[in-house]
C-alpha cells in the first residue's frame, strides 16, 4: 500500500462531473464488447482513460470558451486536442505503454468518486500525465497523497491477526 501511494495519482472528483460519466460509459462499452472471448481489445484501463481524456479535453476547451483560463493556461485546450488525437491514433500496445492504470471507484461519500491513475515513463505517457495533472488542478479536482485508508477487509484481517497474536 505504501508503494501504491507513490506510484499512483489519486484524485477525488465530484460524481456529477462529465469525466466520471465518460469513464463509466467507456467501462460499459468495454464490458459489452468483451462478452465474447478473444475480443482483442486490450485491457479495460486504456478504454477508461480514453473517456477520461476526452472529457478532460472537452472541459478545458469549455473553460477556454468561457474565458476562464489565464494567459499561461490558454494553450492547454489545443494541447488537449492534440493529445486526444495522438491517443486515438495509438495502437492498444502503445496505449498500454502510455497509461499503466486508470480506475474510477465510488467513495464512501455519494457525491465523490476516486480516480486512480498511473502513467508510463515514455514521452507520450509523461505528456499525458502533465496534461491530466494541470487540467485536474484547473478543474479543481482534489489530489490526494499518501496511503488510502485501510478497507473493511484490511481492518478485519488486522483485527484477526491481533487476536491470533494474543
Amino acid at each position: 500500500r505504501d508503494v501504491c501511494s507513490v506510484l499512483f495519482l489519486t484524485f477525488l472528483v465530484p460524481t456529477t462531473e462529465e469525466v466520471i460519466e465518460q469513464a463509466k460509459e467507456q467501462n460499459l462499452s468495454y464490458s459489452r464488447a468483451t462478452e465474447k472471448k478473444g475480443h482483442g481489445l486490450g485491457p479495460p484501463h486504456i478504454w477508461t482513460f480514453g473517456g477520461v481524456l476526452t472529457a478532460t479535453a472537452e472541459a478545458i476547451e469549455e473553460l477556454g470558451r468561457q474565458d476562464k483560463l489565464d494567459q499561461t493556461d490558454k494553450p492547454l485546450a489545443a494541447w488537449g486536442k492534440r493529445l486526444l488525437k495522438e491517443y486515438g491514433d495509438a495502437t492498444k500496445e502503445q496505449k498500454q505503454d502510455m497509461v499503466l492504470f486508470c480506475r474510477v471507484t465510488k467513495t464512501y461519500k455519494e457525491e465523490t468518486h476516486r480516480m486512480t491513475l498511473a502513467f508510463g515513463t515514455s514521452e507520450p505517457g509523461v505528456k499525458l500525465k502533465e496534461f491530466i495533472c494541470k487540467s485536474f488542478g484547473l478543474l479543481q479536482y482534489e489530489q490526494r497523497f499518501g496511503r488510502a485508508p485501510p478497507s473493511h477487509q484490511e481492518r478485519a484481517l488486522q483485527q484477526f491477526l491481533e487476536d491470533m497474536a494474543e
